[in-house]
């Protein structure tokens, strides 16, 4: 019950027909409080043998640990409650704190689906099988994506564990939870602890699902900004996307089929571009300032670089202000300025890398280049003006 009030809590913030219709700060504390009980009181039973059920199961762990990250008035009641009983057990004997029993249940959570599905000799490794709501990509996310859940993991073991299971499910996952695993390690890349003891091979093998995907044309707008972003972000899975384009370019001539997939994800960027959202906008803005090889292939699809500058142009109100103004939005208010801020130096910033690439002349036509001066500066006066 206090998974499912927490899940309605944060899709009522993000529903605007429910605009003034939410939970209070002391509502949120007493549910983040309580799920933090249940877990101690759990860890309590794990040496009883007739209580070793426990109270809050796999698929509420999930969704607790992932409403936490959203409302911080939960995620404050919760901290409070393991802060104290870190504090009054700590005498008595030693005792693992409620953050470390949650990251614990989402690190086991990845381990064992990843393990589960590469010991399935039934399945082919092509096979799509999307995992929301629990999964090993969206547990990894979330383990990813709330701070106070990375950190309490603190082994080497348990994320280099992590890591080899999430490697192993890679060949079977959908767009969208190669984005939401490359996503969690772009957040995590400056725990050293993580990035130490991830294998380098994980990344190479979420780098090649992607260009699989993109290959087949299986990645929607939603996704595809989140991919480029991590791409810019990891320079593993940016590595391996750069010795597959070498490798199609030494091979074309004689083996069937060989792709860029540089070239295949600027086509699933042009074909998407009017659909994306201003965050996403954003985004895809800020790669293809960064990875010039993907802004390369962009000028090689008709007219992508005019979409996506048009995406721009119909986002620039949005982008201005910060805001991400969508039904699928997952939080209610984006328009602090320091947010807006954020993304008016991402996306300006873009576009002055593209115009520092070497061809930059190739990006579309004259009329395309002016306009992207055009973005580039309104989003600089901007910037200047909230300063």
């Amino acid at each position: 019950a206090a998974a499912m009030l927490l899940n309605a809590a944060w899709k009522l913030r993000a529903e605007p027909s429910a605009r003034g219709f939410h939970f209070a700060p002391s509502a949120l504390d007493a549910l983040g409080r309580r799920t933090a009980e249940i877990l101690l009181e759990d860890d309590e039973n794990r040496g009883n043998a007739q209580k070793r059920t426990f109270l809050l199961d796999e698929q509420a762990t999930f969704v607790a640990a992932d409403a936490l990250g959203k409302l911080p008035a939960a995620r404050a009641g919760f901290a409070a409650v393991a802060a104290e009983a870190k504090k009054t057990t700590a005498k008595r004997r030693a005792t693992k704190d409620a953050w470390f029993l949650l990251a614990e249940r989402l690190a086991n959570r990845v381990i064992e689906d990843g393990t589960s599905s590469s010991s399935d000799s039934d399945r082919k490794q092509t096979e799509r099988v999307p995992t929301s709501g629990g999964g090993p990509a969206a547990s990894f996310h979330v383990l990813a994506r709330v701070p106070e859940l990375a950190s309490a993991l603190i082994t080497k073991r348990v994320w280099r564990d992590v890591g080899v299971a999430l490697c192993l499910s890679a060949p079977s996952l959908d767009a969208e939870d190669c984005a939401r695993v490359l996503n969690g390690y772009a957040k995590l890349r400056r725990n050293a602890l993580v990035t130490e003891s991830t294998p380098a091979r994980t990344l190479k093998a979420y780098a090649r699902r992607v260009a699989a995907l993109a290959a087949s044309e299986d990645v929607e707008a939603m996704h595809v900004a989140t991919l480029a972003d991590a791409l810019k972000k990891l320079s593993v899975a940016r590595g391996e996307f750069d010795a597959l384009a070498k490798r199609s370019k030494t091979k074309r001539n004689t083996i069937e089929h060989a792709r860029d997939p540089w070239d295949d994800l600027a086509s699933i960027i042009g074909m998407s571009a009017l659909a994306l959202e201003p965050l996403q906008v954003t985004n895809v803005v800020s790669a293809l300032g960064w990875l010039e090889p993907l802004a390369s292939a962009l000028a090689r699809v008709d007219g992508g670089w005019r979409r996506v500058l048009a995406s721009a142009r119909r986002r620039a109100d949005s982008i201005k202000r910060g805001a991400n103004e969508s039904i699928a939005a997952s939080a209610f208010d984006f328009s602090e300025p320091p947010e807006a801020r954020k993304w008016l130096e991402k996306t300006s910033a873009g576009f002055e890398l593209v115009r520092g690439h070497g061809g930059y002349l190739t990006y579309g036509d004259e009329r395309d280049r002016e306009r992207l001066v055009a973005l580039e500066t309104e989003f600089r006066d901007e910037l200047a003006r909230i300063a």
